[in-house]
């Protein structure tokens, strides 16, 4: 209109919303991982897998603290399992450690609030991201969840990736040898807990080291075993 002040028909109109950006949506996990049977070079889908892992008693998980869909695979596993058997599943995990185990039992079953968990549990950084998931889960089924670090044997076998496709045998060989002693190690952990209890609980019980050749024994997360 002839005449009408531009800055007040600036002000007048309102400015278009700016759109914000969509949240990040993963593909589908079938899409971005591939399973095999390292004994006979098999592929399998991931019901495959949990059907297999469902019969075994206990269930080693080495992951990369900070990928993202090795999260989301332990998740699924850990989901697959306590369908698969009923929720008979006890979840171990390197984050915490034995003296925080009464703090996870608290959480557990609802008697303290997540932020007071994750200080007094020593949660890592990535707890909420990449850990979580798992945590939450056994809390809405009721599972126990125990810390690993020095209470039981996690083995991390810690080998070059080619081995598994230019040398089965080799990566065969150490993952046994790990087995083997995280085997000898909670064996001598029971027989220093019963140690322990026989005198009256008036020392510290020491926690368990396990080294083997070819495999590093440092504390890993491992998802799902009954074994514990």
């Amino acid at each position: 209109m002839y005449g009408e002040d531009p800055v007040a028909s600036a002000k007048a109109t309102p400015a278009a919303p700016e759109s914000e950006p969509a949240p990040f949506a993963p593909p589908a996990l079938a899409q971005v991982i591939k399973l095999y049977d390292a004994s006979t070079g098999e592929q399998l889908s991931l019901d495959a897998l949990l059907d297999r892992l469902a019969r075994e008693e206990v269930v080693f998980f080495g992951e990369t603290h900070l990928d993202e869909t090795t999260h989301r695979l332990e998740l699924a596993v850990y989901e697959g399992l306590i369908e698969r058997t009923d929720g008979k599943v006890v979840l171990a995990m390197e984050m915490f450690e034995r003296d925080t185990q009464p703090v996870v039992d608290q959480y557990l079953k609802g008697e303290i609030d997540e932020m007071h968990f994750m200080h007094r549990a020593r949660a890592w950084s990535n707890y909420r991201t990449g850990y979580r998931a798992l945590i939450e889960t056994a809390k809405k089924h009721g599972l126990p969840d125990f810390g690993s670090v020095g209470a039981t044997c996690n083995v991390t076998v810690e080998l070059e990736g080619s081995l598994l496709y230019q040398d089965l045998e080799s990566f065969q060989r150490h993952v046994k040898n790990a087995y083997v002693a995280c085997s000898q190690a909670v064996n001598d952990e029971l027989a220093r807990q019963r140690q322990h209890e026989g005198n009256g609980g008036s020392q510290k019980t020491p926690q368990t080291t396990t080294r083997t050749p070819s495999v590093e024994s440092r504390n890993h997360d491992r998802v799902a075993g009954n074994g514990h």
